[in-house]
């Protein structure tokens, strides 16, 4: 069954007497919560300011795991030239999910901060792609040499 949990009194109510809102779905790793042994599927956040919190904690989480997966992929020497384009799809695809749905939650100085991160890290693996490229050219070039 769907609750509305009111806040002035705690009393729960059918669901079916509320209105659909929009909120931030609270993620849960068993795909439910319970409360007081009744079983929830959905809790959604309606309150801007605890809905930014939890949306900053989201995406500082995303950010965080995106930062150290693409700082051990610049640092890994046995590059074909695939991880630099895949840290730019990556870069790319977090990039625009910030800006279509969580633009609006984040602070301007978070969003200037990973947006310069990214750049930078950005620019070392198209550096890096480069460098990678051009080794596999004189490689060729060489064997073309040799033969």
């Amino acid at each position: 069954m769907n609750y509305k949990v009111s806040r002035k009194n705690n009393n729960v109510s059918n669901k079916k007497t509320c209105i659909k809102v929009d909120g931030f779905n609270l993620p849960s790793k068993k795909g439910s919560f319970t409360i007081n042994d009744t079983l929830i599927n959905n809790i959604s956040i309606i309150d801007d300011d605890i809905k930014k919190v939890f949306i900053s904690n989201k995406v500082l989480k995303n950010y965080d795991k995106l930062i150290k997966k693409i700082t051990i992929q610049l640092v890994d020497d046995d590059d074909d030239g695939n991880n630099s384009s895949l840290i730019l799809d990556e870069i790319e695809k977090f990039r625009l999910e910030i800006k279509n749905k969580y633009r609006d939650d984040l602070s301007k100085e978070k969003l200037k901060e990973m947006s310069q991160k990214l750049k930078f890290l950005k620019s070392e693996a198209l550096k890096k792609q480069i460098l990678i490229e051009q080794s596999l050219k004189e490689d060729v070039h060489s064997n073309r040499r040799s033969k």
